[in-house]
């Protein structure tokens, strides 16, 4: 009677299938991302560098280049914690990151980046960019007058909106959704001052802001990424269990001859 003995590029064939399965599901079970976003990053700055990254035309510095984090492959983030206080110069502030309530007010687009409409001041925003630089003319404005307990947001590239504290409500509610947008590489978070006097305003006026705002962001990623996880694993599952029964086969063969 012959020894079964499994033939080495079947192992071989299962360690890659296991292996490669390991990395698709590294790749969708992505960690969440955290991010120090302090009180002088300049929302309008997103997907410059250099100077342009900290534009001030309304005057009084413009602060500090806002942070980011890659969303390649992401189709959506929720943002399950968002703490800390910012002030604005000592007289807007120290306030969470769903800012102050005020009266409404409008910023005007800058450097390809949009403008927005709110009645929050000294609130986190965030833009998403793709891989070429921000250029004029900027996408449309969003109005969150009154308008920032979404359920879910699906802002285009290089338009600025409003993430507050992530959730429906003010320190309460479920986290809202936003859909990350064709073709974004970065996600990028800052705040938006001014040293204007009069709408729409332009970004300045950082040089006295102080805190900042520690935001955790949860990716969702994008439906081929689950396919591929799937798909491997439905191949190693077959091909490790006609590789088990192998041997009795042989067995029955050799018992019938």
């Amino acid at each position: 009677m012959k020894r079964y003995t499994p033939r080495a590029s079947s192992f071989t064939f299962v360690v890659f299938c296991v292996a490669t399965l390991a990395s698709a599901q590294a790749g969708v079970a992505r960690a969440q991302s955290t991010a120090t976003v302090p009180g002088t990053a300049n929302i309008f700055g997103a997907g410059h560098a250099g100077a342009a990254a900290t534009p001030a035309p309304s005057g009084q510095g413009g602060g500090t280049a806002p942070p980011s984090i890659s969303v390649v492959g992401v189709a959506m983030l929720t943002f399950p914690s968002i703490s800390g206080t910012v002030d604005f110069g000592g007289t807007a502030g120290p306030y969470g990151p769903d800012g102050q309530a005020v009266t409404a007010f409008t910023f005007g687009s800058f450097n390809g980046i949009s403008g927005f409409s709110a009645d929050r001041n000294t609130a986190l925003f965030g833009v998403f960019t793709g891989s070429t630089e921000p250029a004029n003319p900027a996408p449309p404005s969003l109005n969150f007058t009154g308008n920032t307990s979404f359920a879910a947001l699906s802002p285009l590239l290089n338009q600025t909106f409003f993430i507050g504290d992530g959730l429906t409500g003010t320190t309460s509610g479920v986290p809202q959704e936003f859909v990350v947008p064709t073709g974004a590489t970065q996600l990028y978070l800052g705040l938006a001052d001014s040293g204007g006097s009069s709408e729409p305003f332009l970004p300045g006026g950082y040089f006295n802001n102080t805190g900042s705002f520690e935001v955790q962001v949860s990716p969702v990623p994008e439906p081929g990424s689950c396919l591929l996880v799937a798909v491997m694993a439905s191949i190693g599952s077959i091909y490790l269990r006609r590789w088990r029964e192998r041997p009795n086969q042989v067995l029955q063969q050799t018992a019938g001859a």
